[in-house]
């Protein structure tokens, strides 16, 4: 037989033909089963060798009902959350999982990001600091596994991973009052996820100390 055009990708069916078996004993000699000789089994393991074989994983997990991957929504405008991505990859590695990313940015809304990744039919998603709205984050819930950094909805019933922003904010003003600072001024995150808290956090601590809050409206971006 000869090999398949280059155009197009070899399949387990050409290793069948090759080695002159059926496509049910090349899947068994490939996935280690018993029911081959040692020379047949040798025979299509040179066939997948010669015509340069590669098993699509994809398609035999999504066969059992499983895709081993996990989906990670990423807007590309922040590099915090790419060294966020950095420690998900060894992590799901770890546990067997492979890693889809999809990323909002300008003109790629994040409603787009998240249904490409539902589409590739991932098992779970990550969404970094989403901005969407709680109606379209409660109706996810409905179609995937959905675990949210950075952004609190307290009417979900997934797993969300943040930090406090109210403590934190009302340390830093702790520690400004302490050196003996009283203008102290907030630059705030506008829409962002956190902002509203860090900013309502930021007026309630410097009103317990008597002091103006002045607050300058910015986004989560170096500008």
């Amino acid at each position: 037989m000869s090999t398949p055009p280059r155009n197009r990708k070899t399949t387990m069916s050409d290793v069948a033909a090759l080695a002159g078996v059926s496509r049910t004993l090349v899947s068994f000699v490939l996935s280690g089963k018993p029911g081959a000789s040692d020379d047949t089994r040798e025979r299509v393991l040179a066939a997948a060798r010669d015509l340069d074989y590669r098993p699509d994983n994809a398609a035999r997990l999504l066969a059992r009902g499983r895709s081993r991957t996990l989906g990670v929504v990423i807007d590309v405008r922040q590099p915090f959350q790419a060294d966020l991505v950095t420690h998900i990859y060894p992590v799901a590695e770890a546990a067997g999982y492979e890693v889809l990313l999809s990323a909002s940015a300008p003109g790629r809304d994040e409603t787009k990001a998240i249904e490409s990744l539902l589409s590739h039919r991932c098992e779970g998603v990550i969404l970094l600091g989403p901005s969407s709205s709680p109606e379209y984050v409660a109706h996810l819930e409905e179609r995937a596994v959905v675990v949210m950094i950075g952004r609190a909805l307290p009417a979900t019933d997934f797993d969300i991973v943040r930090s406090a922003d109210d403590h934190g904010v009302r340390q830093a003003v702790d520690h400004l009052v302490d050196l003996g600072h009283v203008d102290i001024h907030h630059v705030d995150g506008g829409t962002d996820s956190g902002a509203t808290e860090r900013r309502n956090a930021f007026r309630a601590a410097m009103d317990e100390r008597g002091l103006p809050a002045v607050v300058w409206p910015g986004a989560h971006t170096e500008e």
